[in-house]
């Protein structure tokens, strides 16, 4: 533990004695309101859409980005195209193929 006792007082002794910080003014009446990054109605496009979302590995997005590439499409139609096998292949509906 006097390591430990001994990198905290060096700390310490490094940061100065310590003084309180006056609390941060209201902003002014006048001043600007802040402008939120989003927008404020959802696209066009994105109307009655969610995202889906999942992680996958650095070489399964180079991977999928490539054959987006090569068969000049779009890599959200190729995960349509998967989704409506996946659909087909557990004997559901093909659904995903409507929202592309």
């Amino acid at each position: 533990m006097a390591i430990k006792a001994s990198l905290t007082s060096g700390v310490a002794r490094r940061a100065g004695p310590a003084t309180e910080q006056a609390p941060a003014s209201p902003p002014a009446e006048d001043a600007e309101p802040r402008r939120s990054a989003r927008p404020t109605a959802p696209q066009k496009s994105r109307t009655g859409r969610v995202s889906i979302g999942f992680w996958a590995s650095r070489e399964t997005r180079k991977a999928l980005h490539r054959l987006a590439l090569d068969e000049d499409t779009t890599v959200e139609l190729l995960l349509h195209e998967a989704i409506d096998d996946l659909f087909q292949k557990r004997g559901k509906p093909r659904i995903a193929a409507e929202d592309g």
